[in-house]
């Protein structure tokens, strides 16, 4: 059977079933109970979120008793109205696994989303072979769907507003003393969370309409804002439900410091209502993702006239409190730079999020809204922190913390204990060649970083011993906040790993990876965190560029001053479904001309470094030659931008280096360059990217010579099932070779 048929049919089957159903008295009370979700933004190329979230929150939602009669998905099914998405989107609920026979699926299109450039429906229409607008009854109650449709986003047209208004009317008298539900994508203006004019989207089209029929019951999507807060539910005229939606969450905008919350991609959530035998209708909130209820369960009241709103007029008092004696801790990380950390407030409801003010006696001289990330429900993290650049030093200084509620009721302060930040920048170090004209690199990628992780901390220790570097350059995905939930702390992460950098005296860098912001702590942010540390070379580079931390390192000769022998081109490589651009790759052929003008029309001799691998590397994953382990894909970006090309024109890179696949560690040979992956220094526990090992990757430069020797230093082993890694005894040097003498152009 064809996908787009198989909704057709569960829709037609089960609306005759559910039309009989409605039209039977209620001698065996039969109410309904049904499901509704918003927002699976299924995305051409990019669908592995929808793919999996989606799947997860139906088997959820749709499998639990009594089982629901219909789930409902109220607009944003797709990400850009393409007809692979509509066609993941179909697979996904025409599967039994996910949605049972007999299971009723009705749809409620999103302008912003749901329809293309034309802004029309037709393909919602032809694909999912549903009207617009529908008019139903389950068991008994009506059922009103409306699809957003205008000539811009959060509007409702002429013709929606005709369709409410007539069967709204047409319900009222059919179904006295019954809640009418209606369904719709963008939520009536300042009714629910997220639909408040300024801070979210709404719409006021509807609400001429709806304002007449307390008993209205308004579900609604859009805004992706968390189902956890409080004010998912409104009551005043009618009463409205934010169901939060599946592909990610989002916040108010311009209350926090953050355009996105951290972790946000790890937020699903949707709702099912159940009609009770006593006229109240219950409404149950899931946290799909992590397969928990958020409660408490909400009540909307019978008799449905308005009488009995629980949720109007709501203040949230009393205001959060701290734990006593628990006061803020303050870090000081550089010259300039502190962090505070402080224990999270309680709340009769949730706290929203906490204000965060560096003082003197006479002044406020920083601020940050920090979200509580309260939509983590059982997972929240028992601890927040905050880092703070550009403070004063030689002054005393002291934190307070205030924790807010939804409602905008404060807290008492809590105020730290004084503290003074010392103001001396370290001297950035020279890169030079040594007297015996060597320069030995060490490449440490994918940390993976949890705060306290001793065993990567024993591992980074025993590599700067056994190798003894020139230089350590870390490329990417050094401090995660996957291991964040208990204490928040990508601040503490990055002092724990600068701080075995600093006590190495050895000269140091840093390059991002794909999950080293994550959270609303910045690229800038880091880079200004860690810019006055002892040993740091890390830049920023320029800022008409994409990416931050795009830079050079030169390496001086060992005999003549200020002659610089070997350049270190540093990339920021940004997220998987981006590459180095346009524009990063002029930056480099302008400072690889630039080098070459320098060294008398000679190009420098050059290795670059980033964190995703580039296309180049399928080409010598399996070639003759080719030396180290191949075990994982080649996760390479989706675009070949041509920054191979420029270094095979210019001449002067001699290899890449790069992290990222952790099950990969090979080298291989390809027009005159080597590309080459580091070993994965993650000891993440057994059954995560297993079959090579641990350790780091050395490159030794000579100077004056176009050539490098590297190697792989083994520091762990693969740990039997259910053990976790640990130190080898002795380390092991494998998958030695030297640039280009290793290697034969086949």
């Amino acid at each position: 059977m064809k996908k787009k048929s198989i909704i057709t049919l569960l829709f037609i089957a089960v609306t005759s079933l559910v039309m009989a159903q409605g039209g039977k008295k209620a001698a065996k009370e039969e109410l309904p109970r049904f499901a509704v979700i918003s927002d699976t933004n299924f995305e051409n190329y990019r669908g592995v979120g929808a793919n999996v979230k989606v799947p997860k929150a139906l088997k959820l939602l749709l499998h639990k008793q009594p089982k629901v009669d219909a789930v409902i998905v109220v607009g944003d099914l797709t990400n850009s109205a393409y007809e692979e998405e509509y066609d993941q989107f179909i697979e996904a609920f025409g599967d039994k696994a996910n949605v049972p026979e007999g299971v009723a699926v009705y749809f409620a299109g999103g302008f912003s989303h749901d329809t293309p450039e034309n802004n029309r429906y037709d393909l919602f229409q032809e694909k999912l072979k549903q009207p617009l607008n529908q008019y139903l009854e389950i068991k008994g109650y009506p059922f009103i769907l409306l699809s957003e449709g205008g000539t811009r986003a959060n509007e409702y047209n002429a013709e929606a507003k005709r369709y409410l208004a007539e069967k709204m009317a047409d319900a009222a008298v059919k179904y006295p003393g019954k809640p009418i539900f209606v369904f719709v994508h963008v939520p009536p203006l300042n009714t629910c969370y997220g639909s408040w004019e300024q801070k979210g989207w709404g719409s006021e089209n509807l609400l001429p309409v709806l304002e007449q029929y307390p008993q209205a019951v308004v579900f609604s999507g859009h805004s992706h804002f968390p189902l956890a807060d409080p004010r998912s539910i409104y009551q005043d005229k009618f009463t409205v439900i934010n169901d939060g939606g599946l592909s990610y969450s989002g916040i108010e905008n311009g209350l926090l410091n953050i355009k996105r919350p951290e972790n946000n991609q790890d937020i699903a959530t949707g709702v099912i209502a159940t009609v009770k035998p006593n006229g109240n209708v219950e409404i149950e909130r899931w946290d799909t993702f992590l397969e928990e209820e958020i409660l408490p369960k909400w009540t909307i009241k019978a008799p449905h006239n308005g009488k009995h709103f629980t949720y109007k007029n709501r203040n949230g008092l009393p205001a959060p409190v701290f734990a006593k004696g628990v006061l803020p801790e303050v870090r000081p990380m550089s010259a300039d730079y502190a962090v505070v950390t402080f224990r999270q407030a309680s709340d009769n409801e949730i706290v929203h999020h906490y204000v965060i003010e560096i003082r003197d006696e006479n002044q406020v001289i920083a601020t940050f809204r920090k979200f509580s990330q309260f939509y983590l429900n059982s997972q929240i993290p028992k601890w927040l922190s905050v880092g703070f650049a550009g403070l004063p030093p030689g002054k005393q200084l002291y934190a307070t913390v205030t924790a807010v509620d939804s409602y905008n009721n404060s807290s008492v302060p809590l105020k730290s204990k004084p503290f003074v930040l010392e103001g001396r920048t370290a001297a950035r170090p020279e890169l030079k060649f040594r007297a015996d004209g060597k320069f030995v690199i060490m490449q440490m990628t994918d940390l993976h970083w949890g705060p306290k992780d001793r065993k990567i901390m024993d591992v980074m220790t025993r590599a700067i011993q056994s190798v003894k570097p020139n230089l350590i350059l870390l490329t990417g995905d050094i401090v995660l906040d996957g291991n964040q939930r208990e204490g928040d702390d990508m601040y503490r992460g990055w002092s724990e790993v600068t701080d075995i950098l600093t006590e190495s005296d050895i000269p140091w860098a840093i390059l991002f990876g794909n999950h080293d912001t994550e959270t609303e702590l910045t690229k800038p942010d880091i880079l200004e965190m860690l810019s006055s540390l002892p040993g740091n070379l890390t830049e920023n580079g320029p800022e008409d560029i994409s990416g931050d931390g795009n830079y050079v390192l030169k390496i001086g000769s060992s005999q003549s001053p200020g002659k610089t022998e070997a350049a270190l081109y540093c990339f920021d490589s940004r997220q998987q479904d981006d590459w180095i651009d346009f524009s990063q790759i002029d930056w480099y052929r302008t400072q690889s001309s630039a080098f070459t003008t320098q060294n008398k029309g000679k190009p420098l001799p050059s290795l670059a470094f980033f964190h995703i691998p580039i296309a180049e590397y399928n080409a010598v994953a399996e070639k003759a030659g080719t030396v180290g382990d191949y075990k994982e894909k080649v996760c390479d970006p989706p675009l070949n931008s041509g920054l191979f090309a420029s270094f095979t024109e210019c001449k002067d890179v001699m290899g890449t280096f790069c992290g990222h696949d952790h099950a990969n560690n090979y080298i291989g040979y390809h027009h005159d360059i080597c590309l080459a992956y580091g070993y994965a220094t993650t000891v993440a526990d057994s059954g995560y990217y297993m079959g090579i090992g641990r350790g780091v990757r050395v490159i030794e430069l000579t100077e004056g010579k176009r050539t490098f020797g590297t190697h792989l230093v083994k520091l762990c082993d693969e740990p039997v099932v259910g053990a976790l890694w640990k130190l080898r005894e002795k380390e092991e040097i494998i998958h030695p070779v030297v640039y280009p003498d290793s290697f034969i152009e086949k």
